[in-house]
């Protein structure tokens, strides 16, 4: 239940968490419904998953900072996840020339969906 907080701050307006929890999380303390086995126990089974969900995680904590280092805030790092997965989507040569060419050469209807 705290995996979405971890991609990012703004997942908490979407999540069931309680004033509790929120609290808890601001003052780096675990909840109080939430045990150390508990954590244990997730990060064990993140371990075991295929592709090191635990790198991923420290990679997207990692460029975070740096990006806020650099005053690149987390509207924008979002925004530039949602059009690389959105480019990932596109027929690779359109995907290709929207990387070299910006996003105006593409068709009108792919510069849509990257507005939206």
């Amino acid at each position: 239940r705290f995996f979405p907080l971890l991609l990012s701050p703004w997942f908490i307006l979407g999540t069931s968490l309680s004033a509790e929890d929120v609290q808890a999380a601001r003052d780096n303390k675990l909840p109080p419904s939430v045990s150390v086995k508990d954590v244990g126990d997730a990060m064990t089974s993140l371990h075991a998953l295929e592709g090191n969900v635990l790198a991923v995680l420290h990679s997207f904590g990692y460029v975070r900072g740096l990006l806020n280092a650099v005053e690149f805030g987390e509207r924008r790092r979002l925004k530039s996840i949602a059009r690389l997965a959105l480019l990932g989507t596109m027929p690779k040569d359109l995907a290709s020339r929207a990387l070299l060419y910006g996003d105006g050469a593409l068709p009108l209807r792919w510069r849509a969906r990257l507005l939206a």
